[in-house]
């Protein structure tokens, strides 16, 4: 698969008719997904317009405390070492899958203390200059938003997701998990922080681990939020 080809820039009217295909997308695949905000429908133009943001943001380098998050922070959101976790999960090898990779650090830091035998896949909604000098054989970049994603990856080839603040800033956290289960192989397992509650496991998951901490934002009317982290299994 082909990551780092011509580059097409677009303009913003032409960005929003992509973003809003993108958003019919989901919305076809994903029946009554509720805004983490408001509780209600995604629309095409919330879905639109927070995806445009977040290209903005990565282009920018704001994510603040998520953007260049390196191995250390990334084990700090989750509330664990994912090192262990995937080595022990990952014995003989096999694929892993990160959402919202930012600038691909935490993958290039991580992918060392793997087995030789795994993979990373790092996504993000923005190619940036940092993925060329951090790719090699074993971790591969991709351009692809949340919808993209089933389209992009072959089904039942991933063993292990993990997304830290990523696409769960504009996905309700089942919307997310629906939109993945497919590519994520029976057994495999889904990690994800995320501001909001799930209150229910969905159909074809079991809940593994969750946890819970407190953390400062950038928003000057809310100065702290609760971090939610939740590992997932696929039966």
């Amino acid at each position: 698969m082909k990551i780092f080809g011509k580059t097409i820039w677009f303009s913003r009217k032409q960005e929003t008719t992509r973003s809003e295909r993108e958003a019919i997308a989901l919305k076809n695949s994903i029946k009554k997904t509720l805004h983490p905000l408001k509780g209600n429908i995604f629309t095409r133009r919330e879905i639109a317009h927070d995806l445009i943001s977040a290209r903005k943001a990565d282009q920018a380098r704001k994510w603040g405390v998520s953007f260049d998050a390196g191995l250390a922070k990334l084990n700090f959101f989750y509330g664990f070492n994912i090192v262990k976790m995937i080595n022990k999960k990952l014995k003989n090898g096999g694929t892993i899958l990160e959402i919202g990779c930012g600038s691909g650090r935490a993958a290039a830091e991580l992918l060392p203390q793997l087995n030789e035998n795994i993979k990373i896949i790092a996504t993000g909604v923005t190619a940036l200059s940092e993925w060329k000098q951090r790719q090699n054989s074993r971790l591969q970049f991709m351009t692809a938003h949340t919808p993209q994603i089933p389209q992009k990856i072959p089904v039942k080839s991933v063993d292990f997701i993990h997304s830290n603040l990523g696409p769960l800033n504009v996905f309700h956290p089942y919307g997310f998990i629906e939109k993945l289960a497919p590519i994520l192989k029976n057994g495999g397992h889904l990690v994800f922080t995320t501001e909001f509650r799930v209150e229910t496991v969905p159909k074809g998951f079991k809940l593994i681990k969750k946890s819970s901490k407190i953390i400062p934002t950038q928003n000057p009317l809310k100065e702290e939020t609760t971090l939610r982290t939740y590992v997932l299994k696929k039966l």
